[in-house]
């Protein structure tokens, strides 16, 4: 099937509850779309009785949110009156995956569990190349875009989802973050993820956005990938821990949903359904044998491990989206839905953060 080209919204956060208004009323119909396919989620896919719960649940991470960046937590208002929802709702779109595990017993439920990422770090001779896949129910495969934010300070690049913060991205001072989510079994109510990634990009170092998220409270597990023009690291964390278990600039790194450090393999859980271990081996067979020299290389590497949408299962786990920065020349690589022009026909937006 042919896939379109993810929308680019143009955003300027210097007024950060005007950015996020915009951002609300120019998607208006996807954030709306989005949140409800999340909190039915919430209680079909992680057991939440209600959506009553949920949403009590989620208000209690906006003065969380407030503490930790008072701008960020403004643009969530923004967002939240520019598409006539709640905040609470604006909060459930973002923190979705946190939010599941606050329900432990969602772990032990039949169904599909693909959800996840593959995220690949490499130093080309170029330069250094950060991206990852997004895999998650199909449902979210239209509402995919990419935001570009300007401030005084800072442009940032991002691909998110309409109404979300932004879930990886890069800044102009060639700091890029990638994620990919681990299920924790020690979570608790923190910082939603999504702004943890913006606030990353505000940084204009990798060390500095390692040294922010070492210190941050989290909700749950992710690991996380810094890098810039110098360094690498790659931080497995769940509620309660934190470690730096990849480092590094002059090598090539991968994850996808398990913890590699056996220590914090102790705070995680991988059902038995998850495809994380046969995308690692698949990543770990082809590397050595596949040298990424380009951004493009790369994009075509990740066709490889990820996941074709099927309309006809409806929330069926799916690549939704890709992105790929090359973070010297400032440049990346995009799509909906699953990456590779080879394997499945669907060549890449091609972006600048410059222009």
């Amino acid at each position: 099937m042919p896939y379109p080209k993810p929308p680019i919204l143009a955003l300027d956060s210097s007024n950060p509850r005007r950015c996020g208004q915009i951002h609300g009323e120019t998607l208006r119909n996807q954030v709306r779309a989005m949140a409800q396919i999340r909190l039915e989620l919430m209680c079909t896919d992680a057991a939440f009785p209600s959506e009553k719960q949920v949403l009590e649940i989620a208000s209690a991470h906006l003065p969380i949110l407030k503490d930790f960046d008072e701008d960020l937590y403004l643009e969530v208002l923004g967002i939240a009156e520019g598409s006539g929802l709640s905040p609470e709702e604006i909060v459930v779109l973002n923190h979705y995956t946190d939010l599941r595990d606050l329900r432990p017993n969602h772990f032990h439920r039949d169904g599909d569990d693909a959800k996840g990422c593959s995220v690949i770090y490499s130093k080309a001779a170029s330069g250094p190349l950060l991206g990852q896949t997004w895999d998650i129910d199909s449902s979210a495969i239209d509402h995919v875009v990419i935001l570009k934010i300007r401030n005084r300070e800072t442009d940032i690049l991002l691909f998110s989802i309409a109404g979300c913060l932004g879930m990886t991205g890069m800044n102009n001072h060639a700091v890029g973050i990638c994620i990919n989510n681990l299920n924790s079994t020690d979570a608790k109510i923190g910082i939603v993820w999504p702004a943890l990634v913006r606030k990353v990009l505000k940084q204009s170092s990798a060390k500095q956005g390692c040294d922010l998220i070492l210190q941050a409270s989290l909700g749950s597990g992710h690991h996380y990938c810094v890098a810039d023009k110098q360094d690498f690291f790659g931080i497995e964390t769940s509620g309660t821990k934190k470690k730096i278990t990849q480092r590094g600039s002059n090598k090539t790194h991968f994850h996808t949903n398990h913890c590699l450090d056996a220590e914090m393999q102790l705070t995680h859980t991988v059902k038995s359904t998850s495809t994380t271990y046969s995308r690692y081996q698949e990543l770990e067979k082809r590397l050595p044998h596949t040298p990424i020299s380009s951004s493009n290389d790369m994009y075509e590497l990740f066709g490889h491990v990820s996941l074709a949408p099927k309309p006809e299962l409806g929330h069926s786990v799916a690549t939704c989206g890709a992105l790929v920065m090359d973070l010297k020349a400032q440049t990346a690589l995009a799509c909906m839905g699953p990456p590779s022009q080879e394997i499945f026909h669907n060549p890449p937006l091609h972006l600048s953060l410059a222009k």
